[in-house]
């Protein structure tokens, strides 16, 4: 096998990012795009029974790995359950991806060993976010491995002094890769331009056997740029991919990247996000207080309000 072959097997996507709930559908079109890694999502409490009471049933031998993401928030007492439950995981030798503050009972988790993944954390966690505190708990768990999210690093530190302190003292435990692009609220993003620079950067000093998972948000309107975020991974990790798929992903992308500014709330009071708008055959960043209305094709500027035809790609996250 080559090594471009190789690791573009080693190169899938999270279950919850594709279709957040919906494993079933996500795994089909993993299958149909012949995407052979994947990481199976639980991260909501009550996701967590449906997905392993369907493990036996899921399509899932094509896949050349199998990790499993566990419940990012649950109350401490539910902590036994969920352990007992993630050992029926645990038995298929997958790898599971737990964050560190569900984690109140350290022996509880310990049997899992290395297949035990610790993620560190972006700045709305206050543990597991930096090396003193990963390897606090590595004391704990000194079998563990350790699950890399570049994105939740280059949000704590933007220089990625940290990025490269944790992998400088943790290469020996990182086990998985998780990629995407944090925006202000801590979401994750399809990756911009700079990330991609950012994050080719450090990966030479990451090894290129690890599996990476895609953790962008593409479900619904933005199911169209998923092949396009494969291939931006490919080349933030510096994976090998031709001209013609690169300028593709870049096209695509470039349709829907966010100046990542906001301007106010929707009704909902969700922040939005401005995007480039197309007025009158050239490109213009919209105004600074303009409100764009999600799904509507409108924008409005102050009371004036522009043709209702504007190419406006402004989401509301």
């Amino acid at each position: 096998m080559s090594d471009s072959k190789q690791k573009r097997e080693r190169l899938g996507f999270s279950t919850g990012a594709l279709e957040r709930g919906d494993f079933r559908n996500a795994i089909e079109w993993l299958q149909h795009n012949n995407v052979q890694s994947m990481e199976l999502s639980a991260l909501r409490i009550e996701e967590l029974e449906p997905l392993i009471d369907s493990l036996n049933s899921l399509p899932i031998a094509q896949f050349s790995y199998v990790s499993f993401h566990a419940p990012s928030s649950f109350p401490k007492e539910a902590e036994r359950h969920v352990v007992e439950l993630l050992r029926i995981v645990a038995a298929r030798g997958w790898n599971l991806i737990v964050h560190p503050d569900v984690i109140r009972t350290y022996s509880l988790w310990k049997p899992f060993g290395s297949h035990l993944l610790i993620e560190n954390m972006d700045r709305r966690k206050a543990v597991g976010r930096t090396v003193d505190e990963l390897d606090h708990i590595f004391k704990f768990l000194p079998e563990a491995k350790l699950c890399l999210d570049i994105a939740h690093a280059r949000q704590m530190d933007t220089t990625l002094t940290l990025l490269s302190q944790i992998i400088s003292k943790f290469s020996a435990r990182i086990a998985e890769i998780h990629i995407s692009e944090l925006d202000s609220w801590c979401q994750h993003q399809p990756m911009s331009a700079g990330a991609v620079q950012d994050y080719q950067g450090i990966a030479k000093h990451i090894s290129s056997s690890l599996p990476v998972i895609i953790e962008s948000m593409l479900e619904g309107d933005r199911s169209g740029m998923r092949m396009a975020e494969f291939r931006l991974a490919q080349k933030a990790m510096r994976f090998r991919c031709s001209d013609d798929e690169m300028a593709e992903s870049a096209r695509k992308a470039a349709r829907v990247q966010a100046i990542h500014q906001t301007t106010g709330f929707d009704k909902k009071r969700k922040p939005l996000v401005l995007h480039r708008v197309k007025f009158k055959g050239q490109w213009k960043k919209a105004l600074k207080n303009a409100v764009v209305k999600r799904h509507t094709g409108a924008c409005t500027a102050g009371k004036k309000k522009l043709e209702p035809k504007l190419n406006v790609l402004a989401t509301a996250h």
